[in-house]
């Protein structure tokens, strides 16, 4: 993944399920995600957050509040797309313009799935 500037984030995916996210613009934070199936339609996801200095700031907890969010506004778009493929109201799920690394992910998971 090419980084534009030395403060952008920085998104590591680690076959099968691992992904680990630098943020450059959080003074040494990071996260790591684990996704788990749990049957044919549904997956855990456990995150969590680490910081270079275990003090928890007010910055730090609002990092933290902020990376909740938007973690919960990806599942809607991702709930909403994989009905609309279920549906066969969408032939092709959407990935956005940074998500390359997630489209080289999924290859791998249709490789070991044809294996």
């Amino acid at each position: 993944m090419r980084i534009h500037h030395e403060r952008e984030a920085k998104f590591y995916y680690f076959w099968p399920n691992l992904t680990v996210n630098v943020y450059g613009t959080a003074d040494g934070a990071g996260t790591y995600i684990i996704v788990g199936p749990i049957d044919e339609g549904r997956f855990q996801l456990v995150a969590d957050h680490c910081f270079a200095d275990p003090d928890l700031t007010e910055a730090k907890a609002e990092f933290v509040r902020t990376s909740r969010q938007l973690r919960e506004e990806d599942f809607e778009l991702i709930d909403r797309q994989q009905r609309g493929l279920e549906s066969g109201g969408t032939v092709q799920a959407r990935l956005g313009p940074n998500e390359h690394t997630v489209h080289k992910r999924h290859r791998f998971a249709r490789e070991a799935y044809e294996a």
